[in-house]
């Protein structure tokens, strides 16, 4: 079976890390790892990427196949790898999401979304410790917790005197 020629996603990827990454998945798992990491509608989506990238048969319970294969697909190291790979060719990577979380944190506006996707970003690249879901301490002034309508029942305070 011939191999179908490189995508300029794949051409990036090869150039930055040569074949290694590329050479060990199937095209259908580069398709894959493509559409999870794009731009375009399928980012962040398992179940359609693998749906646009397999075009399973549609009998049965066909969708939660799909789901059940996105899902081991994404549990795959080397599918995992390539589309980190891919996500930091594209910018995503820890120093961009540190300095959004700069602006953040000195910015007077309401946060809360943002920081959740800062939070599932430092998830996904294993930056915290333990399966709780605070992943960074914040002392705010109080008026910016006010302004943001942040609880105080919402805050831990652990070891500060």
């Amino acid at each position: 079976m011939a191999r179908a020629k490189p995508t300029k996603m794949q051409k990036a990827a090869i150039d930055k890390l040569g074949m290694t990454l590329v050479a060990e998945l199937s095209p259908q798992q580069r398709r894959f790892c493509e559409l999870y990491a794009s731009y375009e509608e399928f980012f962040g989506n398992g179940t359609q990427s693998y749906i646009e990238a397999y075009n399973p048969k549609r009998v049965g319970n066909w969708y939660k196949s799909a789901m059940a294969s996105a899902s081991r697909l994404l549990g795959n190291v080397k599918i995992s790898d390539y589309i980190n790979h891919l996500l930091e060719l594209r910018g995503l990577n820890d120093t961009f999401v540190d300095k959004q979380l700069e602006f953040l944190i000195t910015q007077h506006a309401d946060f809360k979304s943002k920081l959740g996707g800062i939070h599932e970003y430092n998830q996904l690249k294993k930056r915290t410790e333990g399966g709780g879901n605070k992943t960074m301490i914040l002392i705010l002034p109080a008026e910016i917790m006010k302004k943001n309508n942040i609880p105080v029942a919402d805050i831990e305070v652990h070891g500060i005197t």
